[in-house]
């Protein structure tokens, strides 16, 4: 998914919550480094807001964070 991204085949993801998007801190920083570039313009999730500002995008960072407590 995020290879497809970086191709500029799609620019937004749709998920439940950030942490189905990334399973580590690795993919987190991937998905932030896209939005910051413009490559990913849109996230939407049903459960979570996020706006492309630097909030957003912190609150995007804590998002990913209950997949790396519970490894």
């Amino acid at each position: 998914m995020i290879a497809e991204v970086e191709k500029g085949g799609t620019t937004g993801l749709l998920a439940w919550n950030p942490d189905r998007l990334a399973r580590n801190s690795v993919d987190g920083g991937r998905i932030i480094y896209l939005v910051d570039t413009g490559k990913l313009t849109a996230l939407k999730f049903p459960t979570f807001w996020f706006e492309n500002t630097p909030q957003g995008k912190f609150v995007l960072k804590h998002g990913f964070r209950p997949i790396e407590i519970l490894r």
